[in-house]
């Protein structure tokens, strides 16, 4: 197996352009370092690449958090990691066959740094990106607190502990040994981006920039910037926000300025509206992106300076007319995808899921489902450049064994992931859940209307969905209602497996827009039960109806966990893509689907290279 493991691993560093050299890097010393040169940024603020130089060790360990511990018995690690993917997949994993039968646990992660003395009078925050699961984060032996779910990005602030010119410790603890936790495999640790940023006392707010562009025509937009300032100096302070908005280039296309008073321990918004001449828009086939720079500022200094990127674009969904970007109808040619990469477990490289969706838009896809949690900042980022429209999902359950803490940290990971994701323009549908137990009654319905009212508020650029399973029904006729009735609740609903009762979903609620949020590779839906199929493309439904917006593929690539035949099998493997990132041959009936351009290909099967 391990053998198995290396080759696929190697495969994978070679055809995904993965530096091996930096990964050697992840091997250090515990003793303290200056800080690397940061990540390009402007001169104000600076933020580090907060990814190499850690320690980790598999099990608990008394006081690890300690600012002094014996740390002989620690493994040099880089991140992104995952400890579960180092195995061994065993039958007996509690994790099971929704794990893929790899193990979970509890792991410490330790790092040595210091802050030069010139930054004693900044703040210094800490980013990370994703934690799986149950983290508690440590600074020179205090605690930050909690985190639960492992998909949100967080920040902590450090200033209040740290020490300038002297050795700092960052400690970890990572608990995913309630096994198993999850429908699929999610793996273990700090399996995202760690960033580390130092600013000064007056800055922009952490994910404090909102950008939106209320009007749009072919000869102007209007950007609307909405900037959140930070004042932790102990006076007040008048300055000004120039923002500064720049085309695909870097050339400068308008600015504004805006004086501003903001009291002492305080945050202050400014609200900017920018006029853009002749603006690129964003659009799946052309994915025009624009910059704004936020500079604060006064006569005598730069406090603040950082860029945030931006589309200018219009979506919409009506139902007769579907989805339309920029007032062009537009069907969303879609695959469901989950986070990991084979044996690369969930600490996926930038390149190799650079290069997993370069593969999908070379079949056609041209939209992504986030099943079912929010991503990594990096995969929007792709998305925003590529040309993907991405429905961003927050939960799977609600709550029970896979998510125990949602009742109580359901808002604040909700409005993580919002203010962290809204500035994508690919970003098209917040998702509030998959598939949630107890669809459609009195408390299911009290909750979802919760949310939605919660999303309307926080983030009204975008429709709120759901994604629903199909259920056991009684008639057709009972089933139209019950759905109908959850759709009027949300903007736009999803159906998993249902394309077979969407003409009854129309007839009894007219005002119905629906997405086929999951549907199998190889065939659909039939008559009156939910485990009855034919085999007929569920696109042919998609493409048949104007208020049916899309199809997502369950999955566009293969996934560790949900092993459905069992041990001694580790994940799905009816994806359009492999799990080695190759292109299956119901791909290419899909990509003729999806393509306009002609197309020929030939399968040939071979009975005898089946596994028993």
């Amino acid at each position: 197996m391990k053998k198995n493991i290396l080759t696929v691993w190697l495969f994978l560093v070679v055809i995904g352009g993965l530096n091996i050299n930096a990964l050697a890097a992840g091997e250090s010393k515990s003793t303290a370092k200056s800080l690397p040169k940061p990540a390009p940024a402007l001169d104000a603020r600076k933020h580090f690449d907060f990814d190499f130089d850690w320690k980790f060790i598999k099990g608990e360990v008394a006081n690890a958090q300690a600012i002094t511990i014996d740390e002989s018995g620690w493994a040099g690690v880089q991140l992104p990691h995952d400890w579960s993917i180092e195995g061994p997949f065993d039958k007996k994993n509690p994790a099971g066959k929704r794990g893929g039968f790899l193990p979970g646990g509890i792991g410490w992660y330790r790092k040595h740094f210091q802050l030069s003395p010139q930054d004693k009078d900044k703040k210094i925050f800490i980013q990370f990106d994703g934690i799986y699961q149950n983290s508690e984060v440590w600074i020179n032996g205090h605690s930050l607190g909690i985190r639960p779910y492992g998909y949100t990005s967080f920040q902590r602030e450090l200033t209040p502990y740290v020490k300038f010119g002297a050795d700092n410790v960052l400690a970890v603890r990572v608990d995913n040994s309630d096994q198993p936790n999850s429908r699929w495999y999610t793996g273990s640790g700090i399996y995202r981006h760690v960033w580390l940023t130092v600013t000064d006392k007056l800055h922009v707010d952490h994910w404090g920039t909102y950008v939106t562009t209320p009007q749009i025509s072919p000869d102007k937009a209007i950007v609307r910037v909405r900037t959140k300032i930070k004042n932790s100096y102990d006076q007040t302070k008048n300055c000004s926000l120039v923002t500064i908005i720049l085309n695909g280039r870097g050339q400068v296309v308008a600015k504004v300025s805006t004086p501003y008073s903001v009291s002492t321990q305080s945050v202050y918004e400014v609200d900017q509206k920018i006029e853009v001449l002749n603006p690129a828009l964003w659009s799946i086939d052309s994915p025009a992106l624009y910059s704004a720079r936020s500079v604060l500022k006064d006569e005598q200094s730069i406090y603040d300076e950082y860029e945030t990127s931006f589309g200018i674009r219009e979506i919409r969904f009506d139902k007769d007319k579907g989805f339309l970007i920029n007032g062009q109808s537009v069907k969303m040619k879609g695959v469901c995808i989950h986070h990991d990469a084979g044996c690369l477990g969930a600490a996926v490289p930038d390149r190799a899921l650079e290069r997993r969706l370069e593969v999908l838009k070379s079949i056609g896809c041209n939209a992504i489902r986030t099943s079912h949690n929010p991503p990594s900042p990096e995969l929007l980022d792709m998305c925003d450049r590529m040309g993907f429209v991405v429905i961003d999902e927050a939960f799977d359950k609600w709550g029970g064994s896979v998510s125990p803490w949602f009742t109580e940290w359901w808002k604040m990971d909700l409005q993580d992931m919002l203010q962290r994701d809204r500035n994508h323009p690919s970003v098209i549908l917040w998702s509030m859940g998959n598939e949630v137990k107890g669809q459609g009654s009195p408390k299911f319905m009290k909750q979802l209307k919760k949310m939605v009212e919660f999303t309307h508020q926080f983030e009204p650029t975008r429709p709120v969905t759901l994604a629903l399973r199909p259920e056991k029904i009684k008639s057709r006729r009972e089933n139209a209602r019950f759905v109908a009735n959850i759709a009027k609740a949300v903007d736009v609903i999803c159906c998993n497996y249902q394309e077979q009762w969407f003409e009854d979903y129309r007839k009894e609620y007219p005002e119905i827009v629906i997405i086929a949020s999951e549907s199998y590779v190889y065939y659909r839906g039939k008559g009156d039960t939910h485990k009855a199929f034919e085999p007929l493309n569920p696109w042919l439904e998609t493409a048949k109806h104007d208020y049916v917006v899309g199809t997502f593929y369950w999955t566009g690539i293969d996934y560790l966990g949900e092993a459905g035949a069992g041990w001694p099998y580790h994940g799905w493997n009816c994806s359009l893509i492999d799990t080695c990132g190759f292109v299956r041959p119901v791909s290419y009936l899909q990509k003729s689907f999806w393509s306009d351009k002609p197309m020929v290909h030939i399968a040939v099967m071979d009975d005898s290279l089946d596994v028993p």
